[in-house]
């Protein structure tokens, strides 16, 4: 019995998943204790794994990539996976697929992804297979039959496959659906959006293609209030109100008599007599 056919009926409908229906977001996490990961990383000319990015309209790439937290060196035997994201941001390019389904997009590693027995198809990748026009959903799914994969060692990252967009200016999230990653027994190693049977940690990425949208902040503007005094007019025969100044007010001095003094004692003298 070869090992095509000694690979589990699971292995073969989780890693051929086809269409998938993104009704809602699949649920998304960034850390965690499982044996593997896999995320997408949205900056594929940047070391390390990128979870947020902000390019510019145009080409765009991003690389899905596994990670081992399994605590040994695994050979790798199968994946698969879907990106899902929103249409208007990300259009998947669409190139010819040769017969093995290595040269398509999604784009399968062969730089890195060592081994003769390499094949993703039947079936093919598939750059969009939903028919939604709001929705992009890149699927591959591929098997080594040789046994003859990379090994994987423990706390070491691996990049399985390229997605290639169209980027226009918006924002999205570009998220992982039906992943899966096989040993080279086609043991499963771990799966995510749906679990198969293993819990796998799979993260997405945050991309906002182009410039960030405006953002409108309320400004006080003052305003000048201009009040218009009101003259009341003067009727001949009254009296008329003086206006007064508030910022200068002249007060008058009240002289206050001085108190005679008496030198000598006694009573002061009569005041003259009228002439």
């Amino acid at each position: 019995m070869t090992r095509w056919l000694a690979i589990s009926v699971a292995a073969i409908i989780a890693i051929t998943a086809g269409v998938v229906t993104w009704t809602t977001t699949p649920t998304t996490t960034e850390a965690g204790t499982d044996a593997f990961a896999m995320s997408v990383d949205c900056d594929v000319a940047t070391g390390g794994i990128q979870l947020s990015c902000n390019p510019s309209a145009g080409a765009f790439a991003v690389d899905v990539v596994i990670t081992n937290n399994s605590g040994g060196a695994v050979q790798i035997g199968a994946f698969g996976f879907n990106l899902v994201t929103g249409q208007g941001q990300l259009t998947p390019a669409t190139p010819a697929c040769d017969p093995s389904g290595l040269n398509c997009n999604p784009d399968f590693n062969q730089a890195a992804v060592t081994g003769a027995g390499w094949a993703c198809s039947p079936p093919a990748p598939v750059a969009d297979n939903n028919a939604d026009p709001s929705i992009a959903d890149s699927f591959i799914g591929c098997f080594n039959g040789p046994a003859d994969g990379p090994s994987l060692a423990n706390g070491a990252s691996l990049v399985l496959a390229r997605v290639n967009y169209t980027a226009a200016d918006g924002v999205t999230t570009v998220a992982i659906v039906d992943g899966n990653v096989y040993d080279q027994n086609f043991g499963e190693q771990g799966s995510c959006n749906a679990i198969i049977s293993v819990p796998m940690t799979c993260s997405g990425a945050d991309v906002q293609v182009g410039a960030s949208a405006a953002t409108n902040t309320p400004t006080n503007t003052p305003t000048n209030t201009v009040v218009v005094p009101t003259n009341t007019p003067c009727v001949v025969g009254q009296t008329c109100a003086t206006a007064t100044s508030l910022a200068y007010v002249t007060v008058t001095p009240t002289p206050v008599p001085a108190t005679p003094t008496v030198v000598g004692g006694g009573t002061p003298p009569p005041p003259p007599p009228p002439p």
